[in-house]
């Protein structure tokens, strides 16, 4: 699945991108809402992460230009302040949830795979092809009772095909619906991965010719295999186990700016209104509290002391964080007027 986080601060969009992109996610980030509309339109997204405070078109806007073409997916606000009142704005203008930033890193995860169940999932909930079955809530993917271990990129491909079943994909149809947009590899990239899929789909017993290669066209599922009697029809049901996931902070994850967009960071030399100030500084405690909660939920093995300082940080971070929001708060409920800048 793709995600779009639309956020101007660019420590905030790539801790987003780290941790959705733990999750199996295709991560792209837009700089501005003109971009993401941009990108919206160009790329299939299946929910969109989206700051109110945005330059030129802010989030507000956003929503509604987005729906008003006709765009569906599910859209995720994350703002800087709790106020009742920016909260029903962002929903009446089209967003279908809301997060305040800094935010809690497993609700935050919750929220994202319940729009993302309510968006698509609720129709089919296990996507099957024969004995093969993916579960996009939990990035599970079994042939029989056999839990196939994958790397995101595999299983993205995998959830892919089980989505359009009886579709051709080229190879660079593939790169554009798995990797994200800052990536640039070459189609070779994707037949190296199918190569590494059809192993791992064939040492749990999986016929070899599974996915098909099409001649001069690319693959697709093999309809000898949609009609196959799956072995768990006769089985108790039980729920999909969720494949451990490991940290993968991959080179789309790394906290450098990669494209021309991202590496055009805001200036702090020139003094800016206090409001501005305020988000900045929620920005920074946001990137820090997600960096944080990321360490602590997916490195095992971390010894007590390290465990301390972490909470430490966070307490801290948390403090802070709250701090700002008061400021934020004060400021649009007062006579000065908020300034929108971050």
């Amino acid at each position: 699945m793709k995600i779009l986080v639309v956020e101007d601060d660019l420590a905030v969009a790539q801790t987003l991108q780290i941790l959705l992109s733990t999750y199996y996610y295709a991560v792209d980030i837009a700089v501005d809402g003109e971009a993401g509309l941009e990108m919206a339109d160009a790329f299939d997204y299946d929910l969109v992460l989206l700051d109110i405070w945005l330059p030129g078109i802010d989030g507000f806007d956003f929503c509604q230009q987005l729906r008003a073409t006709g765009f569906r997916m599910p859209i995720l606000v994350l703002t800087a302040q709790d106020g009742g009142s920016q909260k029903a704005n962002a929903l009446n203008a089209g967003a279908d949830d809301y997060v305040v930033k800094p935010f809690d890193v497993e609700e935050l995860m919750a929220r994202v795979q319940a729009l993302l169940r309510r968006g698509r999932i609720k129709t089919q909930p296990i996507l099957t092809w024969g004995n093969l079955s993916v579960e996009p809530s939990s990035c599970s993917v079994r042939y029989g009772t056999q839990l196939l271990p994958l790397t995101p990129k595999e299983y993205g491909i995998l959830e892919l095909f089980l989505r359009n079943p009886r579709r051709v994909f080229s190879a660079r149809t593939i790169l554009d619906q798995v990797w994200n947009s800052t990536e640039s590899p070459g189609e070779e990239v994707v037949r190296v991965h199918l190569k590494e899929v059809r192993k791992k789909l064939k040492a749990v017993g999986v016929p070899g010719d599974f996915i098909k290669t099409i001649h001069r066209t690319g693959y697709r599922l093999n309809p000898s295999y949609a009609a196959e009697i799956t072995s768990q029809a006769d089985e108790p049901s039980t729920a999909l186990q969720r494949v451990e996931l490991q940290p993968r902070i991959q080179a789309d994850c790394q906290l450098e700016p990669q494209g021309e967009e991202q590496r055009k960071t805001p200036s702090y030399e020139t003094p800016k209104p206090g409001g501005a100030v305020a988000q900045d500084l929620n920005n920074v405690f946001t990137s820090i509290l997600g960096i944080v909660q990321f360490i602590r939920l997916t490195q095992k093995g971390i010894d007590k002391a390290t465990q301390e300082r972490l909470l430490l940080l966070e307490a801290y971070a948390k403090r802070g964080a709250s701090l700002v929001r008061q400021i934020l708060n004060f400021k649009q409920d007062g006579n000065e007027e908020l300034s929108s800048g971050a």
